[in-house]
């Protein structure tokens, strides 16, 4: 959830991990797709081992009150808390967890690789989308708001963008209506006639 210019403001920075995590957010297909099947493999692994054991100490009975409990305890100590404090320490954990996610990444290539082939059908083609003259504008708009750009900052940041769409005539004034000076006048006169 960091944004890539948060990723180059790092890298500018020189802050440690930066540099591979702008090459994991360049291409995230695969690094989600490697913390997907870690996070299934272990959710699905360990609720098959939790659940053999279970059965194994409280007897079949029991089963639905532990698959319950059990289910309940995996979503909030394994998705909801995680994910929580994953998006207010966005950054810190992004910049600390790029490594291991890079060699995570290039360990499970082979697998990356036919996943890849299998949702090619789906996937939509093109560049990914950075950033455009409507979002800058809204970003401008709510950094007002907040607080963290002034009103005036922010109305140039979105007159920047109608200057584009100005010409030259749109901004001259007509020569009649301009003020000028006679050339055959002397200054020291001109002073007088003010």
């Amino acid at each position: 959830s960091v944004s890539i210019s948060r990723v180059h403001m790092a890298v500018d920075r020189k802050r440690k991990g930066s540099r591979r995590l702008l090459v994991i957010k360049q291409n995230l297909q695969r690094p989600i797709g490697a913390l997907v099947i870690l996070n299934n493999s272990f959710n699905v692994g360990g609720s098959l081992l939790l659940g053999q054991h279970a059965e194994d100490v409280f007897g079949s009975a029991w089963m639905g009150a532990f698959t319950a409990c059990f289910t309940f305890a995996m979503i909030v100590a394994a998705e909801i808390l995680p994910k929580t404090i994953g998006e207010r320490f966005a950054e810190p954990i992004a910049l600390g967890s790029a490594p291991a996610l890079s060699i995570l990444t290039r360990a499970l290539v082979p697998l990356m690789w036919l996943l890849e082939m299998i949702t090619r059908p789906f996937a939509r083609p093109g560049h990914a989308h950075i950033v455009s003259e409507e979002e800058i504008r809204t970003l401008a708009t709510m950094g007002n708001t907040s607080g963290s750009i002034s009103r005036h900052e922010s109305e140039l940041i979105r007159k920047v963008f109608k200057l584009n769409d100005v010409t030259a005539k749109d901004i001259m004034t007509h020569r009649l209506l301009l003020s000028h000076l006679p050339a055959e006048k002397k200054l020291a006169e001109l002073r007088w006639e003010e």
